[in-house]
């Protein structure tokens, strides 16, 4: 029987160490489709894969003094790229470089401020 991936266990790390307090990760995995229908496909669209891109995502309780979430924070401002490890699980790893495309940071009246990033893939995608 397969063995279900408990959300608790898929983290997002900058330079080998998990970015704190984090309350959501995500991967997304897109191609681009190419369009090669003609007048042979029976009136069906027909389409090659193109370019593909990733994009990671992480929502976090924001923390006075976490490192990661620092350094992204200045990384951004800089324009720097940062290796990324996607856990998704104990066994699955995806890495890459990513650029860091946002950073928001809320402070809503009623609540914990929060801090949000997200780094779209700067290269190819790696699964182990």
């Amino acid at each position: 029987m397969a063995t279900k991936i408990l959300g608790v266990d898929v983290l997002l790390k900058i330079g080998g160490t998990a970015i704190g307090s984090q309350k959501d990760a995500s991967l997304s995995i897109s191609a681009k489709e190419i369009d090669v229908s003609d007048k042979t496909t029976g009136g069906w669209d027909t389409f090659l894969v193109g370019n593909r891109s990733w994009e990671m995502n992480c929502d976090c309780i924001a923390l006075y003094d976490d490192v990661v979430q620092d350094d992204l924070i200045n990384k951004a401002i800089a324009g720097n790229t940062v290796e990324v490890v996607f856990h998704h699980g104990a066994n699955i790893t995806y890495t890459g470089t990513a650029v860091i495309s946002s950073v928001e940071l809320t402070g809503p009246k009623d609540d914990v401020s929060t801090a949000s990033f997200t780094l779209k893939g700067a290269s190819a995608l790696v699964r182990a």
